[in-house]
């Protein structure tokens, strides 16, 4: 039972977050901008790129130094 608590409750949570996120206005309606704000985002990719490979080489290195101490 506490357990269906849990997920109703989560259920609820995203529900939540789903309207609120819906409830922004739509870019191209009067802002005269570009649809986007025009932000680069190519650093942000690499920062990410770098940040997973550091990542999984660490998981990497610490399953080959696990199964070494075996």
């Amino acid at each position: 039972m506490k357990r269906l608590i849990k997920y109703f409750f989560l259920l609820i949570i995203i529900l939540m977050q789903y309207y609120t996120t819906m409830s922004q206005p739509d870019p191209g309606s009067g802002s005269g901008g570009p649809i986007g704000g025009g932000a680069p985002i190519g650093g942000g990719i690499f920062i990410l790129l770098f940040l997973g490979a550091g990542y999984g080489l660490t998981r990497l290195y610490n399953t080959h130094k696990r199964r070494l101490d075996e």
